[in-house]
């Protein structure tokens, strides 16, 4: 019986590593893509901006997801401090198409939309550009699987485009069991610029969770870290609040 049950033990890990080796680039980023995110996210996102190890600003935000047909849609909007006060960005991720991103400034009236070189500004004088609050269209990269490392999968991803104002290749690292990401490594050209982790991973409402994590601009010694909190999963949010007409209604208590 000891002996069956050896062989049996033995023959599902040799398939789960066989099944490992077999994926490629794409198919590694497409299983971290697929995660289980639920059908919709409210959250509190609580920001904080460190120059030289120093906390200089804190921001308080609203983020709102749901599901749509073609992929997500998000929007962020400031709720502290006053001054940046209905600031708000939203984004329609989607899967066979170019992201569609849009900016709210309150002093402006109107939503304006972001052009694919202003997508790769600081959002919110923050580490973090537009770009990085949104996901990759996979069907825009290359991908690139590298030696694996302490258990996690290691992939380099690159834009097709070669005008792109994107980050020339980001070296990311992906948890074998979960394929969740732990690392993102950002380069222009050959130079590591920027440096995304992720701090903690909660399980929330059985869906595993980034609850803080962080952006280093290694050119700027600075760094950005997020954290989020009341989150809540899978509750109803109105379709209408992700129009950009719909930026300048606010949603901060």
């Amino acid at each position: 019986m000891k002996a069956l049950l050896f062989i049996f033990i033995t023959t599902i890990i040799s398939s789960h590593c066989s099944a490992q080796e077999k994926l490629d680039g794409k198919a590694i980023a497409q299983k971290a893509y697929n995660v289980e995110d639920g059908s919709s996210l409210q959250a509190t996102m609580e920001m904080t901006i460190a120059e030289k190890e120093e906390i200089t600003k804190t921001r308080t935000l609203l983020i709102k997801r749901r599901d749509s047909d073609s992929g997500d849609q998000v929007r962020i909007e400031v709720c502290e401090p006053q001054l940046l006060k209905g600031t708000a960005f939203l984004v329609w991720n989607q899967r066979n198409e170019s992201n569609s991103l849009w900016l709210y400034l309150p002093s402006q009236k109107q939503a304006r939309r972001l052009s694919s070189s202003s997508q790769y500004q600081s959002f919110i004088g923050s580490d973090f550009s537009y770009d990085d609050l949104t996901k990759i269209n996979l069907n825009d990269h290359s991908f690139k699987r590298l030696s694996d490392q302490n258990g996690d999968y290691v992939i380099d991803v690159f834009p097709n485009d070669p005008h792109s104002k994107a980050p020339t290749k980001r070296r990311v690292w992906i948890d074998h069991n979960n394929f969740m990401i732990k690392k993102i490594e950002l380069y222009k050209k050959d130079e590591l610029i920027k440096v995304f982790e992720t701090l903690k991973l909660e399980t929330i409402d059985n869906i595993l969770t980034i609850t803080h994590s962080q952006m280093r601009d290694l050119k700027e010694n600075r760094q950005t870290n997020l954290t989020l909190k009341n989150i809540s999963y899978n509750k109803e949010i109105k379709g209408s609040s992700f129009r950009a007409t719909a930026l300048t209604k606010g949603g901060c208590p």
